[in-house]
């Protein structure tokens, strides 16, 4: 079940991209998100053991990432969507 919930997280981005964006320009959007997900897995636990070692433990980068977190999210939500592509966009013409 954690398995699968996981991997629904992980793939949820590329889904969107790739939804959002027509076949011609999906390259960029598609490769920003794998290279967001693939430094996040290497710099991840090497900052956060750097955090918890610098910072006094778990409780105080908990504490500190609270504010960055709420941040993030009203940054989100002011950001507003990305227009979709119209319906269509991404398929090859018939001829």
């Amino acid at each position: 079940m954690l398995r699968t919930l996981l991997s629904t997280l992980l793939m949820l981005p590329l889904a969107l991209a790739a939804d959002l964006y027509p076949a011609g320009r999906r390259s960029l959007p598609l490769g920003a998100v794998s290279a967001v997900q693939e430094a996040g897995s290497v710099v991840g636990p090497v900052y956060g053991a750097y955090l918890a070692a610098g910072l006094g433990g778990w409780r105080a980068v908990f504490w500190l990432n609270l504010p960055l977190g709420a941040l993030v999210l009203t940054g989100a939500l002011l950001a507003g969507f990305v227009e979709p592509a119209p319906p269509g966009a991404g398929l090859p013409e018939s001829s």
